[in-house]
């Protein structure tokens, strides 16, 4: 492992016939084994440059000033911060660190063009820089060939600027057609080819994590039955055998396109839309059921699943959303866990449909007594740890984050709902809180951690 320093990088017009010339404490000099007027080569992100070195005897700190012109032809860390400093001797590199970049989407509006990733991003930003750690934003659309044009946060806004490729990058892409675009997919390869980590891979699949699951014995009794093929003999099968049952989209997120369908009376059946709609759906026969389906519901996106009768509250339906990160050791580790209530009537509890935000324990203990509340959040948490082990096991990839949503029914009996490889960002107990949320302190650990893992710290010369 490579010992790490904190300096400070600033910049200077001092008079020098060499442009790359830079100053160094002596303290940093005698520490790293730098003779003056050596050769060394400057890394910050992708950008690499070779500079000859000398020592600021007037300084003992950790100083390292860069000739102000040097920022005109190389996208060098924004002066006036500290960083993280690691030298290696063997291939003279001095690496100033880590640039942590978030791949998202851009949208057409001027004075918000991430949407709503913009508050995560900033809390993120601001961690980031607590713990002397680059951060900015970029689409896919900003990737040139040897530079990015991301967006920093300066003042009270996201400036676009040029900057080097990051160390790591964090994937937000939201759409699963961009992510699958060959822009994207190209990217990606250039990442892989440039030892550039990424993580949270892609998106996976309501029937990819089913799949990925259901044949461990830990999970079997925890997974709603769920069917991929659907066809008229499959759907009279599971609505003769379940009370309810729903239709979703494998690819959907946000509760968007979730179809359910209730025995009312015999052989009469409720089907309620996760939008309200007006005016609402019939009641309907079997028959009435199947012609909706067969007109309306393209099945080869969908899958079947059966419907589990969870508690509620306040006549909202309830589900706990336990959001994991990888921590600053690469161990899975629960961040973060609250309870969503839906509207009443709504089938769905996503807070972007009108769903509240509850600390998990309000809700377990308004259904259970304090005992068996304690040991069901204990259950919580140990099916989300081993299905993030589970999934990141056996995915190709690399994940950092996952949400894992859960029902519990009256018995107490834990559900597990969906897999949320791109968990939503929207949900906070305290909406106005000023404080940096656990989960974007997640997302800066596991970063940091593929940093100074021992692999990412090998030094690797930039292809020209």
């Amino acid at each position: 492992m490579f010992k790490r320093d904190p300096v400070l990088i600033n910049f200077t017009n001092k008079p020098s016939s060499n442009p790359y010339k830079i100053w160094m404490s002596n303290s940093l000099m005698t520490s790293y084994h730098i003779q003056p007027s050596e050769k060394i080569w400057l890394r910050f992100g992708s950008e690499r440059i070779l500079v000859t070195c000398e020592a600021n005897f007037e300084d003992t700190v950790g100083l390292i000033q860069l000739q102000a012109d040097l920022v005109l032809n190389h996208p060098l860390p924004p002066p006036n911060r500290v960083y993280m400093a690691t030298f290696s001797r063997e291939y003279k590199e001095l690496r100033i660190g880590p640039i942590v970049a978030m791949l998202v989407e851009k949208r057409s509006s001027q004075s918000n063009p991430f949407g709503n990733i913009s508050g995560f991003a900033y809390e993120l930003n601001q961690y980031c820089l607590q713990h002397h750690t680059d951060f900015y934003l970029f689409s896919i659309d900003d990737v040139e060939q040897q530079h990015i044009n991301g967006y920093r946060y300066h003042e009270h806004d996201w400036i676009q600027e040029v900057v080097p490729f990051p160390d790591i990058i964090y994937n937000r892409i939201s759409s699963r057609t961009l992510e699958q675009s060959e822009n994207v997919m190209n990217f990606f390869v250039h990442c892989q080819e440039y030892g550039i980590p990424y993580f949270n891979d892609r998106f996976l699949s309501k029937w990819d994590v089913f799949n990925l699951l259901v044949d461990q014995d830990l999970f079997a009794a925890h997974l709603p039955k769920t069917i991929k093929v659907i066809d008229t003999e499959i759907i009279e099968s599971v609505l003769n055998t379940y009370p309810t049952t729903f239709l979703k989209p494998i690819h959907g997120s946000e509760g968007r396109g979730i179809l359910r369908i209730t025995q009312a009376l015999e052989d009469k059946y409720e089907m309620e839309a996760s939008k309200a709609l007006d005016p609402p759906l019939p009641t309907v026969s079997k028959d009435g059921v199947l012609h909706f389906i067969d007109q309306f519901v393209p099945c080869e996106q969908y899958i079947l699943q059966q419907g589990i009768e969870l508690i509620k509250y306040k006549e909202g339906k309830v589900d706990f959303r336990i959001l994991c990160n990888r921590n600053e050791y690469g161990i899975w580790c629960v961040t973060s866990s609250t309870a969503r209530v839906g509207l009443k009537d709504y089938i769905v509890t996503n807070v972007s449909m009108g769903a509240a935000v509850y600390p998990l324990h309000v809700i377990l203990e308004d259904q259970f007594t304090a005992s068996i509340a304690k040991f069901i959040r204990s259950k919580l948490f140990e099916l989300a740890i081993e299905i993030c082990k589970t999934i990141d096991a056996k995915s190709d990839g690399l994940f950092g984050e996952f949400g894992i949503d859960f029902g519990v029914d009256q018995q107490g009996h834990p559900w597990i709902l969906e897999v949320n490889t791109k968990p939503s960002k929207h949900e906070r107990l305290s909406p106005h809180s000023s404080d940096i949320r656990p989960s974007a302190k997640g997302i800066f650990l596991f970063a940091n951690y593929l940093y100074t893992s021992h692999e990412n710290l090998k030094v690797s010369i930039r292809k020209e």
